[in-house]
């Protein structure tokens, strides 16, 4: 009885993360599929709304203007009333993106370098070696205050890293007047849909 018992457990922790990671995994194959709004798009008459709250007016993916907005938010919103469905099931792409190339990249970029300093050996080991003894000694906190600090000093002085978007037809802006917003940029020559913020163009 404890051996079938401790089979079962076995079983239950192999099949259920199995199931999550095919659902995960299918979520994110037809994502672009699903009838659910745009996951970047913002409904502004349900901020942080609650499962099951209706909308009358959300912006559906690959819809046309004639299609029916109307729509069941089953997650509910974010506080700028992103639909949390979409932005699950998208987001699901930039997690196993990030999961399988972060630890290839490491796989070959190592796998290159270990092979070298161990065929050349002398100076060129040495030299790779203190590289890699700097970078892991270097610690993850002081590199992630780094990336908020240039994250704050993008918001503060825009201007300077206008050039950092990949898209020249983005403007940064700020809160203020005769500027549609779509998120925190601006778009030349296209009014933001559904938007009701305003603020000033900085470039």
């Amino acid at each position: 009885m404890p051996a079938d018992a401790a089979k079962k457990r076995a079983g239950l922790t192999l099949w259920l993360p199995a199931v999550w990671i095919a659902v995960v995994l299918l979520s994110a194959a037809t994502a672009g599929w699903w009838k659910v709004p745009a996951f970047d798009r913002m409904d502004w008459d349900n901020l942080s709304a609650v499962p099951g709250t209706h909308s009358m007016n959300a912006v559906m993916q690959n819809a046309d203007e004639t299609a029916d907005n109307r729509y069941v938010y089953w997650l509910g919103t974010d506080t700028m009333g992103r639909d949390i469905v979409s932005r699950l099931a998208h987001g699901a792409r930039i997690s196993l993106a990030v999961g399988v190339f972060a630890p290839l990249i490491g796989i070959v970029l190592g796998g290159i370098l270990g092979c070298l300093s161990g065929y050349f050996r002398g100076r060129l080991e040495s030299f790779i070696i203190a590289a890699m003894d700097v970078i892991l000694a270097f610690p993850g906190l002081v590199m992630l205050f780094g990336d908020y600090l240039l994250l704050w000093l993008q918001s503060a002085k825009p201007d300077y890293f206008s050039g950092l978007s990949d898209d020249p037809g983005v403007l940064p802006c700020r809160p203020g007047k005769n500027a549609d917003i779509e998120g925190t940029r601006v778009r030349r020559g296209r009014p933001a849909e559904r938007c009701r913020a305003s603020g000033d163009f900085m470039a």
